[in-house]
């Protein structure tokens, strides 16, 4: 069995893109229909979160850890995964709301391409611009995943995150 999970995201709908992590809600006609997780080599237990293209996909314990931490700007779709060896319900496809100009541009170090932030070298928040969200995404870098402290503290002992402090964070672990 292998530690690292390869596969993909399949929907009933054509042209499936970055939808999920725009921050935006969802139109009803982007809304997903008859989606599953198709994994090509098995891993003996999947993770509480993990990601294909960016899009955040949970498990049960996950979406409840973040509704008991007071998280409700979010909608899941569930997603059972295929495996070769098996079907798993209880896994979600994660649609975070919320997309908030929180960058202090000033005091950050990035690189640009066309108007979008395409590298982050040092980050740096401007807190007075988050509008007190739990969860959110920054504007022109919505890779981006961001939480409050309290939301910090509740997903922690979570498996398959990767939590660190915004302040300084930077995107070397991408490339």
């Amino acid at each position: 069995m292998s530690n690292v999970i390869v596969g993909g995201i399949d929907e009933e709908e054509t042209g499936f893109g970055l939808k999920y992590i725009r921050g935006a809600k969802l139109s009803e006609e982007e809304r997903p229909r008859n989606l599953k997780i198709e994994i090509e080599v098995p891993v003996g237990t999947y993770p509480d979160f993990f990601e294909f293209g960016h899009t955040p996909i949970a498990n049960q314990l996950f979406i409840d850890t973040l509704i008991d931490a007071g998280v409700s700007n979010f909608d899941s779709y569930q997603a059972p995964i295929f495996d070769p060896e098996r079907k798993i319900e209880g896994y979600s496809i994660i649609n975070f709301i919320g997309c908030v100009d929180c960058i202090d541009y000033d005091r950050s170090e990035y690189k640009e391409y066309k108007g979008q932030i395409s590298r982050i070298n040092n980050l740096s928040i401007d807190l007075t611009k988050t509008h007190d969200l739990k969860v959110f995404r920054p504007r022109n870098f919505e890779l981006l995943l961001l939480v409050n402290a309290d939301v910090y503290m509740s997903l922690k002992n979570l498996n398959g995150l990767v939590l660190s402090e915004a302040e300084g964070w930077n995107d070397r672990h991408l490339f």
